[in-house]
């Protein structure tokens, strides 16, 4: 039986992790969720994990506190391992200097929450579907994507 799909997001607000983990539970897509609250975190949760056991996808929130979501972006391309993690940006600005800076720092994607619960389990639909289902990575040949 293959393993579910892991993924990681990182985001500070308890509300919007509860929407995502919501959105998650009513979709057709066998995953396990991993939280963090904040870059560092994720990157204490990236570095105990074994190159194998990486997520299939990181979502991260642009603004954070200690360590937003670019300067998160920024570190993980410093490793090898975690360049291959496809990463997106999901937040709530729509800021021009925002979406530059995330896709400099190595973001695959920037997506803007919609304040819809509605348009936000449709767009946590197409994004999972989309990055988990269809999207091809640099995995081990015969590796479930």
């Amino acid at each position: 039986m293959p393993k579910p799909f892991s993924l990681l997001l990182v985001d500070d607000d308890p509300n919007d992790l509860e929407l995502f983990q919501r959105a998650l539970a009513n979709l057709p897509i066998d995953a396990t969720l991993h939280t963090a609250r904040d870059g560092f975190e994720a990157l204490e949760l990236l570095h105990v994990r074994g190159s194998e056991d990486l997520p299939k996808l990181l979502v991260v929130d642009y603004k954070m506190p200690r360590m937003d979501g670019v300067q998160l972006l920024a570190e993980l391309q410093k490793e090898q391992r975690f360049r291959q993690i496809p990463a997106v940006v999901l937040t709530s600005s729509h800021d021009r200097r925002d979406i530059e800076r995330a896709y400099a720092a190595g973001a695959n994607a920037y997506l803007v929450k919609p304040v819809n619960f509605n348009a936000f389990n449709r767009q946590v639909e197409v994004l999972l579907t989309f990055w988990l289902q269809h999207n091809h990575t640099v995995a081990s040949p015969g590796e479930r994507l």
